[in-house]
């Protein structure tokens, strides 16, 4: 599977907010952007690269047109996703602590 080419700091902290996401927890931009400390707008840009090499999956909520807000994409990581993620948060770990 592929990796992301570049690991920034931003990447790694949207990975560990993805890989600790609770069963059942329904996560979508701007509340990853909130956990995280980063602008939507890298969140977006980060879910983007994610998703191209597989590793998210994305899925529209399904809104009553009374409700008042626009609707939300949420995002989980894929079985490939999760795992590729753990083990690029794994190996940072192990660089940084060398």
């Amino acid at each position: 599977m592929e990796t992301p080419q570049r690991i920034t700091p931003q990447l790694l902290a949207v990975l560990r907010v993805l890989v600790d996401q609770e069963d059942g927890e329904q996560l979508y931009g701007r509340a990853v952007a909130e956990k995280t400390g980063l602008t939507s707008g890298v969140v977006t840009l980060i879910f983007k690269r994610l998703a191209a090499l597989g590793w998210l999956s994305e899925e529209w909520e399904a809104l009553d047109s009374r409700t008042a807000r626009p609707r939300r994409k949420y995002v989980s990581l894929t079985p490939q996703g999760r795992e590729a993620s753990q083990r690029v948060l794994v190996a940072r770990t192990a660089t940084r602590g060398k």
